[in-house]
């Protein structure tokens, strides 16, 4: 019966409007585990452009301080063929790995970016993930962006790269006491602990 709940939930709402995880649930689950640490398992959605392997250079920045593991995800459009540069986007993902010293592999998948994201989320500990450009202001854009429905559905915690890639040592917490702060103060508080890193709140 729950199941089927599900299902017809699912036909009824749009993924757009689908909720993720109460906050809590990945914590929860993080500090069950034998292991310090808390992101060991890394996922990185790969476009094979430029932005694309900045997300991943900073993938491989947080996977060298946890001693963690790079799962990168590139995601084809059900309605298109196979990419001619498959092959070198899967030779780049490789060389990039070997260049900073880390474990990765590299999925291919089809269907929707972001479904596809939080599907394969489950089995992570962070997405890191490129910010082009944020969501305009328009209530129907900021609605059908992929980066805010990401944030909403997705199962780990989010890091958004802008192009750039950081040396994670100096950290901004906005805290407001509400739980999805709460569980943003637990991450920042290991970023001082593990990492080293300045905090201001």
């Amino acid at each position: 019966i729950d199941r089927l709940g599900n299902r017809l939930v699912r036909l009824v709402v749009p993924a757009s409007l689908e909720n993720g995880p109460t906050p809590g649930k990945w914590r929860d689950e993080v500090t069950a585990r034998a292991d310090d640490r808390l992101f060991v398992e890394l996922l990185v959605p790969i476009n094979g452009k430029e932005d694309g392997w900045c997300a991943q250079e900073q993938a491989i920045r947080v996977a060298r301080l946890e001693a963690g593991r790079l799962h990168g995800l590139h995601i084809i459009d059900p309605d298109e063929d196979e990419p001619a540069n498959l092959e070198e986007i899967k030779a780049e993902f490789d060389r990039r790995c070997q260049a900073g010293q880390v474990q990765g592999d590299l999925v291919i998948g089809r269907g929707d970016v972001v479904e596809q994201t939080c599907l394969r989320a489950v089995a992570t500990d962070l997405v890191v993930v490129n910010l082009s450009y944020p969501p305009e202001e328009a209530p129907l854009s900021r609605l059908q962006s992929g980066f805010p429905n990401l944030v909403r559905r997705c199962p780990r915690p989010i890091l958004a790269t802008p192009q750039t890639v950081s040396d994670m040592q100096r950290a901004l917490l906005a805290f407001d006491g509400s739980p999805k702060a709460l569980e943003a103060l637990y991450v920042a508080t290991y970023l001082v602990k593990k990492w080293g890193a300045r905090l201001q709140v």
